[in-house]
């Protein structure tokens, strides 16, 4: 129930199939983090959502990098050896992971 209306939720083993059936019946996609809790389990909570916004990658993968190297730096203020080679070790992968990024976007 959203409202005042009454919906009939389908469940399916695979998505290409919920789809299928949605666009069929002009259906809405249910997510399961929107239904209602305790005494209020069969409530639709149904949240406005925005469409997922592409990532530049580049700027995302320099942003992570200087986070990593001033969480090290703390890390070693703080005495902790132990983190700070742990954050290390996900500096060198993030440093050394191939992101997918297109020619135009590769760091200089």
């Amino acid at each position: 129930m959203h409202g005042d209306e009454w919906f009939v939720v389908y469940c399916f083993a695979k998505s290409e199939e919920a789809e299928t059936f949605r666009q069929k019946f002009n259906g809405e996609k249910f997510y399961p983090e929107d239904r209602g809790r305790g005494s209020s389990w069969w409530q639709w909570n149904k949240r406005e959502r925005e469409p997922k916004k592409m990532l530049d990658t580049a700027k995302t993968r320099k942003e992570l990098i200087e986070h990593l190297e001033a969480a090290i730096i703390l890390a070693d203020e703080v005495s902790q050896p132990v983190t700070a080679y742990l954050i290390d070790r996900a500096l060198d992968e993030a440093r050394g992971q191939d992101w997918g990024l297109k020619p135009h976007e590769k760091e200089e």
